[in-house]
């Protein structure tokens, strides 16, 4: 299966499970399959800020589960749309407190391949 089709099943089953990751990437063109999974990671690391209400933290709990679960039966290529766009970019100028609600629903699968390319957990954006 060519590159292409792989990542954008990936994409039709985040926009499946999670209506309103879709909207939030309306903006986005479909065809720029990496800049939608950085956003989506983006989104996951927003749900744990404190500032996010309505249930902010159990949504980005889902989006970990979900993708640990597509981690788990992925394809090396779906393996490394996942590793290089959602999971490397995770709390990325994230404030603490984001970091320290977040990095510890992190799956140990998706928190091996952050710690096998940053070399150490998360730390605080420069603005922290």
């Amino acid at each position: 299966m060519p590159i292409e089709s792989m990542s954008d099943a990936l994409m039709r089953a985040i926009s499946a499970a999670f209506p309103e990751v879709e909207a939030a990437l309306a903006s986005l063109p479909p065809e720029h399959i990496t800049l939608r999974l950085e956003e989506f990671s983006a989104l996951t690391t927003l749900a744990f800020s404190t500032r996010q209400s309505g249930g902010g933290a159990a949504r980005g709990k889902a989006y970990l589960a979900f993708m640990n679960q597509r981690l788990a039966s992925a394809t090396p290529v779906e393996r490394d749309l996942i590793d290089t766009y959602f999971v490397e970019p995770l709390f990325w100028n994230a404030p603490q407190s984001t970091i320290e609600r977040g990095w510890p629903e992190v799956p140990d699968p998706l928190k091996q391949l952050y710690l096998a390319f940053h070399g150490r957990p998360p730390r605080p954006g420069p603005n922290e």
